[in-house]
């Protein structure tokens, strides 16, 4: 019989199906969307590079929002702070029924800060449900079902994109009728998902010491100078980076591709398919007894890419596949860590990591307008062997004697003869004095999934001729 945290799990799963069925779908239309209204007389004023500018409202109020996130969860507890953060989601993609240019920019600052709630709160309810035993399974699990529904984006968007006739011939721009249809569809999905998360269930037992706001605060802001987080910065901010760049620009370039014909927009839902089918596998892997022979610094090794080839369709599909596949590995072993290292301080790990994760995001659509596709391969190559190096480093200064949660370095946490030993056994460690930080698991959370907002062309390379107004849309 299923035991209450893994039903738990199985539950959060369904919530954040729903939800981010919802808001990806949205993301991987709105270029369309934006270019829909801005040719059409119904007086809507929307600029050609909206889509840009919301997501620069929101990964800068999602980097800020995650500074007071862990205290607003700690106070509202898991479950409402999912709750209210669903429904600002909601609100947000319910706004394109009716587009106003001052309530996109309103509602995408208010997404910014409901992100850094939903994901602190994704990794405190998901902490709250795994063990050290079960935090790659329940990793893995919660990947597999939460990100399923890309999969099930790919085919909906492609029956849409055929009935309405997108992407054949010089029409890529789906109608006011069909974005009204296909939005009362995707607010109907995001209510669904605000009342899965009111019937989540509460852990069997849930251990909690009552820490006032600023405390929690200023203890979120010291553990920003603890050691492991240093060492860890660049990796978080790198799966910001990694999931940017597949869920905004790589859309747009499929989007805008030349080379693929007058199918571009069918294209795009074959490539969600195969992003989809990626994330799907690496989260069913971690869910097998496989995963046990895994370690941390195989699963991150799996990233590649053939970035550099002349396009073609089946080039898109297994770079899709790809990318996501190498993502998914790298947040499951984040995940994992933060469960097993982190239990008593989740909330506040869980925002750590995803303040980083959401400034490499802010940094990626900073700079996204300005450069061509080839530098854009450069740059995320550099960062990823500069990740990696240091993911290594982290996992390497874990080894020798001393458990997870410190006391004098004695026993490996997990591995054999000390392998896997505690990061800061006998004397150090965040909490000072002969010990480790105060061990356990923390941490849990989403996949890369932020903020809305566009990729607005530009810079010519793989989109051809200087590039698609409006462009792509990055997940938070």
């Amino acid at each position: 019989m299923m035991d209450r945290a893994t039903f738990n799990v199985i539950h959060l799963g369904l919530a954040f199906f729903c939800l981010m069925f919802a808001y990806q779908c949205h993301g991987h239309i709105v270029l369309s969307v934006i270019s829909s209204v801005r040719n059409s007389t119904n007086g809507v004023s929307l600029d050609k590079n909206a889509g840009f500018y919301s997501s620069s409202i929101i990964f800068g109020t999602y980097t800020l929002g995650n500074f007071i996130a862990a205290p607003c969860v700690d106070f509202l507890g898991a479950k409402w702070a999912l709750s209210l953060a669903a429904v600002i989601y909601t609100i947000f993609v319910a706004g394109f029924l009716h587009l106003n240019e001052i309530f996109y920019y309103a509602s995408s600052g208010c997404v910014g800060f409901g992100a850094a709630l939903l994901w602190t709160a994704q990794g405190v309810y998901l902490t709250q449900n795994s063990t050290p035993k079960t935090s790659k399974r329940n990793s893995g699990m919660l990947f597999a079902i939460l990100d399923a529904n890309v999969i099930l984006i790919g085919v909906f968007l492609y029956f849409t994109f055929s009935i309405e006739g997108v992407g054949h011939g010089s029409d890529n721009h789906i109608s006011k009728k069909s974005a009204q249809m296909l939005y009362i569809v995707l607010t109907s999905m995001g209510g669904l998902g605000i009342l899965t998360f009111l019937f989540l269930r509460p852990c069997d037992v849930v251990k909690k010491q009552e820490e006032n706001f600023g405390k929690i605060f200023c203890d979120t802001l010291r553990l920003f100078l603890d050691r492991e987080m240093l060492l860890l910065a660049l990796p978080f901010a790198w799966t910001g980076f990694q999931s940017s760049y597949y869920s905004g620009l790589f859309s747009t370039c499929v989007a805008n591709t030349s080379k693929l014909g007058s199918n571009n927009e069918v294209m795009l839902a074959y490539a969600v398919l195969s992003v989809g089918a990626g994330i799907f596998v690496a989260g069913v892997l971690f869910m097998t007894p496989l995963s046990k022979s895994l370690s941390r610094t195989q699963g991150i090794f799996i990233d590649a890419d053939g970035f550099l080839m002349s396009p073609n369709a089946w080039l898109i599909l297994a770079s899709g596949a790809l990318l996501s596949f190498g993502g998914t590995c790298w947040n499951i072993q984040i995940f994992s860590f933060l469960v097993e290292r982190f239990a008593a301080s989740s909330s506040k790990a869980w925002a750590v990591f995803k303040f980083y994760q959401a400034m490499g995001s802010s940094l990626f659509f900073f700079y996204a307008p300005h450069i061509g596709i080839q530098a854009h391969m450069i740059l995320l190559f550099v960062y990823l062997f500069l990740a990696l190096c240091l993911f290594i480093c982290q996992y390497a200064q874990q080894g020798g004697g001393g458990g997870y949660s410190g006391g004098g370095g004695g026993g490996g946490y997990a591995g054999a003869g000390g392998a896997v030993g505690g990061y800061s056994g006998g004397g150090g460690g965040y909490s000072g004095g002969g010990g480790g930080y105060s061990g356990g698991g923390g941490g849990g959370g989403g996949y890369a999934q932020g903020g809305g907002g566009g990729y607005s062309g530009g810079g010519g390379g793989y989109s051809g001729g200087g590039g698609g107004g409006g462009g792509g849309y990055a997940q938070v």
